[in-house]
């Protein structure tokens, strides 16, 4: 029988307006072997960005992942035989992280530090988990580029880079056509974005300029327009102004014109008071800040100001007040300041712009990070939007403000999935500490008891709506959801046996005025895929169209089964399977004609054999899928087959290729020798032409590999460097 009702928020499975134990429990992709998707490597990347490992990247390594496995979703990315996961680091170039050389001894302890991985103790087959494939790929770029050497933002310097470096003899081309897809990024939401620039005497003249480009690009860039991106611009100097608010303008060229016409104060640096009036006159509703729009604040400037302890206060009141703050420096930078303004970690949230070669260095990753910045969430302004017909998703940053509130997550004729971390800018469904679901009457309230009061929280929802035939939700139009701040309900529902007081159990409520209390386990009903035209194609298997860790199973009378998938998986619509696993590989290409063997028999298969020679052409190979059928496919251009490697690989003839004139009483010697490679050594010098080098692979074969243009090799750094440090031979000329 129900007793005395004292309301008790961790009751078994019952939702009080509603929450608790329907949460799942915590998903880290990154340290499972074998999975993949964008997901995955994106939260690969923010753990190495949000420790300060490659930050300066300008987006290689998210681009790299695409472009050497198409985030892992390539079949070949987990073959057998090879280890080096999503960014497909070769053995050799795992081996030469192994010792943590001078080079990369900082990243290695910060790795151990803030991952407890010992890099030196680690072996090559863990790498099939992403985080450490992430950092393996991490570790050998910033050996093989020394510390001078910055990566490029553009697409073709990086490829360049990615050719000579970490592909080696791949046309450039591949890394341009693959690159891009990898980031692109979704700035249709609400932003209001404002620029405080520094116009002041410290600032040179030639800077300005470039700042004043940098800012016009940013803004090309951006969707414009009132229901998506706004532009204001302060100026400051010995005085601080606002050049124009965020409903001044709604045509992106008379806010460019604006800008390249902002005339140089050459006084003072009024830093506080810039900061000052962007968060109470800039971010004010009453000159066009929009409260459902994520806030950012992008300040140019050297970082002397001319006082730096108000500059630090009035940063950190515009952050409290959920604006999220980048700085730029412009010219001779005060770096401290710098960091002391921007936002956490200030190493994703500080750049340096010193000249004009580096414009494009960090356009596009200011770009990116002001479109997916948090909303930040206080207590006294909650956040309202609507749920669009292909699914909604918005991250919020937020603290936990005291033990006695909840954060409380609403939907109208929508169900939401609830992905929160207390580590993590981004959580999605690849890594979460914790998981929620929110749908229509049935609200989500979050303690954030992860955390300590104060400290930051992460929280993605990902809205979808609900079909108009879902049972009550006929004709449903307003599709809306909503966070805010609630008061935590002080009560607890204890249920007594006899003269006994016990915690509830859902059984307890069936038949009770308290039954609508229990969590929804009714799942929202959907049309049914298994029609006659799908069964006769095949085609058996379908994702949920609202709930992502769930599918459908059709048998062939037309009967759909829903099917929950197993330990939190989400259910991947590529590969037709549950989690990020590889292990259903799709058809499709020529098929293999019929006077050859199929090698797809059920042992190979059972065995996670899918790739085979194909005798016939060495620039072809045969794939597998998981119904036995054969495909031929084809690899690279100027790749061939590989049958050890499992895979293509670069068609480099082991020899000096006919470019390099060698003459004959220069002996060329191998130096892949085993005691070579036993040193963990894979790069010499070239006997003669001081812009190329040798590189060895870890069967002993030697590679001729050019420098990038006017650059040298140099032996002692292991790189190719401006200047050329090695002695003429008179052997050679």
């Amino acid at each position: 029988a129900l007793g005395e009702a004292k309301m008790f928020l961790k009751i078994v499975c019952v939702v009080f307006m509603t929450f608790t134990l329907c949460k799942g429990q915590g998903v880290d992709m990154t340290l499972t072997a074998d999975t993949y998707g964008a997901e995955v490597v994106d939260a690969v990347v923010d753990k190495l960005h949000a420790n300060c490992l490659f930050n300066n990247d300008r987006l290689f390594l998210r681009r790299l992942a695409y472009v050497e496995s198409t985030d892992g979703s390539d079949p070949k990315t987990y073959r057998q035989g090879y280890d080096g996961g999503i960014w497909q680091v070769d053995q050799d170039m795992f081996t030469a992280t192994k010792t943590c050389s001078a080079a990369i001894k900082r990243e290695c302890d910060v790795i151990l530090k803030e991952f407890g991985i010992d890099w030196t103790k680690v072996t090559w087959d863990q790498l099939r988990m992403p985080l450490y494939s992430g950092i393996g790929a991490t570790l050998y770029l910033i050996q093989r580029l020394a510390s001078n050497h910055v990566i490029p933002g553009d697409i073709p310097g990086q490829a360049d880079i990615w050719a000579h470096y970490y592909h080696l003899n791949e046309p450039v081309g591949t890394y341009i056509i693959e690159a891009d897809k990898a980031t692109q990024y979704n700035c249709n939401g609400e932003l209001d974005l404002a620029f405080l620039m520094d116009s002041s005497g410290s600032i040179m003249t030639s800077d300005y300029k470039l700042q004043l480009d940098f800012v016009a690009g940013v803004v090309n860039a951006l969707p414009v327009a009132s229901d998506k991106v706004q532009i204001a611009n302060v100026v400051f100097g010995t005085l601080a102004k606002v050049a124009f608010h965020f409903n001044k303008y709604s045509v992106k060229q008379d806010i460019i014109d604006d800008i390249e016409q902002t005339p140089k104060d050459n006084g003072g640096t009024n830093t506080p008071t810039a900061l000052d009036i962007t968060r109470t006159e800039v971010f004010n509703s009453a000159n066009g800040a929009r409260a459902t729009a994520r806030q950012v604040a992008v300040l140019l400037t050297d970082g002397e100001s001319y006082d730096f302890n108000l500059t630090v206060q009035a940063a950190a009141k515009l952050r409290s007040e959920g604006v999220t703050v980048f700085t730029i420096g412009v010219g001779f930078i005060n770096l401290q300041e710098l960091l002391a303004v921007a936002s956490d970690p200030v190493c994703t949230h500080v750049y340096v712009l010193d000249d004009y070669a580096h414009i494009d260095s960090i356009l596009y990753e200011i770009q990116k990070k002001t479109c997916e910045a948090p909303k930040v969430l206080t207590p006294n302004q909650p956040i309202v939007g609507t749920v669009d017909k292909n699914s909604t998703t918005i991250t919020i940053g937020t603290v936990r403000p005291d033990n006695n509130t909840v954060l409380a997550i609403r939907t109208n004729c929508s169900i939401a999935n609830i992905y929160v971390s207390y580590t993590n800018p981004r959580p999605n469904a690849a890594i979460y500490t914790e998981t929620y679901t929110a749908a229509d009457g049935k609200p989500a309230l979050l303690t954030l008891e992860g955390t300590e009061q104060g400290k930051p929280v992460f929280v993605t929802v990902v809205g979808t709506r609900l079909p108009n035939d879902t049972s009550g939700l006929v004709n449903c139009a307003d599709f809306t959801y909503s966070m805010n701040f609630e008061a935590k309900p002080s009560v607890e529902i204890k249920c007594r046996e006899h003269s006994t007081y016990r915690d509830c159990h859902p059984q307890d409520f069936i038949g009770t005025k308290f039954e609508n209390l229990l969590c929804n386990t009714t799942l929202p009903s959907v049309p049914n895929p298994c029609t006659t035209l799908h069964l006769g194609k095949g085609d058996l298997v379908f994702a949920h169209p609202i709930l992502n860790n769930y599918f459908i199973k059709c048998d062939l009378l037309g009967n759909m089964y829903v099917t929950l998938c197993p330990n939190n998986q989400i259910f991947d619509k590529n590969t037709l399977s549950c989690g990020f696993s590889n292990q259903v590989i799709n058809g499709g290409g020529i098929a293999l004609p019929a006077q050859y063997t199929n090698p797809c028999t059920q042992d190979t298969i059972q065995k996670g054999l899918y790739f085979f020679a194909f005798a016939d052409n060495r620039h072809q190979f045969i794939q597998c899928d998981v119904w036995g059928g054969a495909w031929l496919k084809d690899c690279y251009t100027n790749d061939i087959w590989n049958d050890l490697a499992h895979t293509c690989v670069p068609d480099t003839l082991h020899e000096f290729d006919s470019t390099t004139v060698a003459p004959p009483s220069v002996v060329v010697v191998n130096p892949c020798t085993p005691a070579a490679l036993a040193t963990g050594i894979y790069f010499y010098p070239h006997p003669c032409d001081h812009q190329k080098y040798i590189h060895c692979d870890i069967a002993g074969n030697y590679f001729i590999q050019n420098c990038p243009a006017h650059q040298y090799y140099n032996p002692a750094a292991y790189v190719c460097m401006p200047a050329d440090t090695q002695p003429d031979l008179p052997a050679c000329h």
